[in-house]
């Protein structure tokens, strides 16, 4: 029983070592293929192309996750074993090289977060115009968050939070925080009794996706969280 209760242990301090011990990779600065961008033991999720510092050279952002599943401590303080995954923004070039711009290794949600269980809450990535639009899939609900690139970071400018209960009540935010207002729709629809909440936002300045840290950890307001 002893050594049953010693390998435990062990296991939960190897578990913590490795939560401490990863280390994200340092991306190269700037390259002509994207796939350069991508380091060893690295997967492309996802790519997306446009115009986002409005120069007229088609940009990239890109989604890569790690091959292998480590122990990662998240900004909620959860600590999982999983995949974890980087968003890269490239900048183009008239010379057609990429430049990093930026690169952010924690906010994107992983697998089995958002309460999905094992599900993947990522659902994609949109550049239309100069925006970034990152869309979320969540227990019951979805989750979108759009950008602008400026000053060498992405500001947060609007986003959309969304619930559907078992019994058919929705539950909606749309957050403008360019002009601090946001709308709160609820209701049945079933019932077709929705209603509108407007509501100033308490917030005089745009936060930027490392503020941010990851989803849901923003309370705009109280008890609701982006």
């Amino acid at each position: 029983m002893k050594s049953i209760r010693l390998a435990i242990l062990f296991l939960f301090l190897s578990v913590l070592a490795g939560a401490r011990n990863f280390d994200f990779p340092d991306i190269r600065s700037s390259a002509k293929d994207i796939d350069d961008f991508i380091p060893e033991g690295w997967t492309l999720m996802d790519s997306v192309s446009g115009d986002l510092n409005k120069d007229g050279f088609a940009d990239k952002a890109l989604v890569i996750e790690y091959d292998d599943s480590v122990v990662e401590t998240r900004p909620n303080g959860c600590s999982r074993l999983d995949h974890p995954r980087i968003l890269l923004v490239l900048l183009k070039n008239a010379s057609g090289k990429y430049t990093l711009a930026l690169q952010d290794n924690s906010f994107l949600y992983r697998t089995g977060e958002a309460g999905l269980m094992h599900g993947d809450p990522y659902e994609k990535m949109d550049i239309n115009g100069d925006t970034l639009s990152i869309d979320f899939m969540r227990s019951r609900g979805h989750m979108s968050y759009d950008f602008v690139f400026k000053d060498d970071d992405l500001w947060l400018i609007s986003a959309y939070n969304s619930y559907v209960s078992t019994t058919g009540t929705i539950d909606e935010w749309e957050f403008d925080f360019v002009n601090q207002k946001a709308i709160h729709i609820l209701g049945a629809v079933e019932e077709k009794d929705i209603y509108e909440v407007h509501s100033r936002i308490p917030c005089e300045q745009l936060k930027t996706l490392d503020d941010l840290k990851m989803p849901q950890l923003w309370e705009v307001f109280q008890h609701v969280f982006i």
